[in-house]
């Protein structure tokens, strides 16, 4: 992960989507072949992923880029290119998107920093 980040104009999306029944498991697939590169991405500055514990088959995703041009070229790259082809298969109906704007998440408030291991 990256020690520091310049922000502009910090953006945050959240994308919830609902799988088949019996789709999760490819998801969480789908989803984890990308993690890594998008952590790596110079204008990533966070990304968590939930699961619904009452409802196993609803995703909720909220990823925060330095600036709006960032988070457009993420959405342009190769692998997300693929991410959206592969992840069509286990989706039932439409993703929903919405964007955010961040407070105190850049000015030490609220905020923590955490190490963790990805899974594979």
């Amino acid at each position: 992960m990256k020690d520091t980040i310049e922000t502009t104009d910090p953006i945050t999306i959240a994308v919830q989507f609902k799988t088949k029944p019996g789709q999760q498991d490819e998801a969480k697939a789908v989803v984890n072949r990308i993690l890594r590169d998008v952590l790596a991405e110079d204008g990533n500055v966070h990304v968590q992923m939930f699961q619904d514990p009452e409802d196993p088959t609803k995703f909720l995703f909220i990823e925060t880029f330095v600036n709006k041009a960032a988070e457009t070229a993420h959405t342009q790259t190769p692998y997300m290119q693929r991410f959206y082809q592969e992840i069509a298969a286990p989706l039932d109906g439409e993703s929903t998107l919405a964007y955010w704007k961040p407070y105190g998440l850049f000015n030490g408030a609220g905020a923590k920093a955490v190490s963790f291991d990805l899974p594979n």
